[in-house]
């Protein structure tokens, strides 16, 4: 049976399929338009908005229109990026006016800072892209470390902004920030390479300051590489410590060489302007003592400096005293050869008391009183011996023919005269008035320096040809069967006696007693009961007595 027809001959059936046809693709047709392209909503936030709001939103839609509609390819109109960022400011305000704001609006803020930074990048790509063309035909170290800050700088300012991505470029950045780096760090670290070397080859040569002024310098410079350039290969923390050792060592140099100005000026200034060299060894301890605590790492840290300082201050300073001593020695010297003991005496007592005031004040001076204290001492010893022992020496003393000025002992030194002056008796058979024996060259020696300042005059054993001038002049008398006291005794039959020898030999010779006139020779060191002395005084200049 076929199906019954209806308008315009289709079937009820049919009319229903092309009904349900049509409105699917009316449908699908509405669902495509909004599933489509939109144009982005630029419309203001809605709710909530006063009056002057409302007109600031509308300003806000103005000027990102006016934005969104200049061609990608040229440059924004002047000021854009400044209406741009008062639209960031106004869209901030209404978002923290409006805390219901949506989404929409987060990205329209997002927007605005996207689109000024992008501004700003553009302003600034004409600059990138000439420094970029520079660096590439410009090798020159100095320019191109000028350039490539700038262009670092600008780069770093593009890819930090919120720009398109077009124009940033991190591995670019990076590149240049090497190379700067390199650039910069290479010449700093050949700098400090160098001043090292020269603060060597300083110190080799001794000249401390300069020393000290390069490795300072190289030390800051590797400080700042260390700091600013940790990353490179020039940094070196090792050089640094190292730099600062040496540095350290040196600190105190110009303390140092001040103090060395000043031990040479007291150096110079120590014989005729003492107190004026010892106010500069004052000066030099009180600065090598400033040293002491303020660099004990120093190399110039010295103690021992500070106690040859004090030394040669107490002896600078101990001068004046000295030759105070010796001016008033040479007086007692005076009236001890003129026999005149009550005027010894009380310079003695004077002489006495400035050579304790030395010891006292001036205990680490170079300046030895010379044995002038010890001498001192001695006489004022003798008490009233000092007399007695002058008037018996000179009794016994002969005048040498033909030698001017020179006077023998007569006989040998007794035994009585050894003691007295030299307070005991050495001798193996001991006899007051028999000649001294058993006495070495050094005893001998130091009698006759105790003499000499008894008698105020220099005494000294004699020599060969004194000797022998004294043996052929008077010849040899037997004492028992001679009364004359201008005969010299037992130059012939006495003991052998000591004759003056070097300092440095260490023999001297002897006068043979036995025969008379032979010699020989012994070490000086020799006590034998066979050998005694006789003296010689040097000036014979024999005054009267008080």
């Amino acid at each position: 049976m076929e199906e019954p027809r209806s308008w315009l001959g289709l079937s009820a059936r049919a009319w229903v399929s092309a009904a349900v046809a049509i409105g699917l693709l009316a449908w699908l047709t509405d669902f495509l338009i909004d599933q489509g392209p939109k144009k982005v909503d630029l419309s203001p936030i809605s709710e909530g908005l006063t009056g002057e709001q409302w007109q600031i939103a509308h300003e806000i839609d103005d000027i990102e229109k006016r934005y969104r509609e200049w061609p990608t390819d040229k440059l924004p109109p002047t000021g854009i990026e400044d209406d741009l960022a008062r639209a960031i400011r106004w869209q901030e305000q209404l978002l923290a006016a409006n805390p219901r704001a949506g989404k929409e609006q987060t990205m329209r803020l997002d927007r605005l800072q996207t689109a000024r930074d992008t501004v700003l990048a553009q302003r600034q790509w004409d600059r990138v892209l000439a420094l970029e063309l520079t660096l590439k035909n410009d090798p020159t170290t100095e320019s191109r470390i000028e350039r490539l800050e700038e262009l670092l700088k600008l780069r770093q300012t593009i890819n930090r902004s919120r720009a398109e991505p077009r124009y940033k470029n991190l591995v670019r950045e990076t590149d240049l920030d090497r190379e700067l780096e390199r650039l910069q760090v290479v010449p700093l670290r050949e700098e400090a390479d160098a001043l090292a070397t020269k603060a060597k080859e300083a110190a080799d040569g001794k000249d401390w300051i300069a020393a000290l002024q390069h490795y300072t310098r190289a030390r800051e410079i590797m400080e700042e590489i260390n700091r600013q350039y940790a990353r490179s290969k020039f940094a070196d923390l090792a050089l640094r410590n190292r730099l600062f050792n040496q540095e350290t060592s040196l600190q105190g140099a110009r303390e140092a060489a001040e103090i060395t100005l000043l031990i040479t000026g007291g150096d110079a200034a120590a014989n005729d302007r003492p107190e004026i060299a010892a106010e500069y060894f004052t000066q030099a301890m009180s600065l090598q003592k400033k040293l002491n605590k303020q660099w004990p790492l120093s190399r110039f840290v010295s103690t021992n400096r500070l106690d040859q300082l004090e030394v040669k201050r107490q002896t600078v300073s101990s001068n004046l005293l000295i030759a105070q001593m010796l001016e008033q020695d040479r007086e007692l010297t005076e009236s001890l050869t003129a026999r005149q003991t009550w005027v010894s005496k009380q310079k003695l007592a004077e002489l006495q008391a400035m050579a304790l005031q030395l010891a006292e004040n001036f205990p680490r001076s170079q300046n030895s009183d010379q044995g002038l204290g010890r001498k001192y001492a001695y006489l004022i010893s003798l008490g009233d011996q000092l007399r007695q022992i002058q008037d018996g020496i000179y009794d016994q003393l002969v005048p040498l023919a033909g030698r001017a000025g020179q006077m023998l002992l007569r006989d040998e030194v007794s035994q009585e005269l050894y003691t007295a002056i030299m307070k005991f008796n050495p001798s193996r058979e001991p006899a007051t008035q028999q000649a001294v024996e058993s006495v070495s060259l050094e005893d001998a020696t130091e009698f006759c320096r105790r003499l000499g300042w008894i008698l105020g005059q220099a005494v000294r054993l004699p020599s060969r040809e004194v000797m022998q001038s004294a043996l052929n002049d008077r010849g040899a008398v037997d004492p028992a069967k001679s009364d004359t006291r201008d005969a010299y005794l037992n130059l012939v039959g006495g003991v052998s006696e000591w004759l003056a020898a070097e300092p440095s030999d260490s023999e001297a010779e002897i006068f043979t007693g036995e025969t008379g006139g032979d010699l020989t020779v012994r070490r000086k060191d020799t006590r034998s009961r066979a050998i005694g002395f006789r003296v010689l005084l040097e000036s014979g200049n024999v005054s009267r007595s008080d």
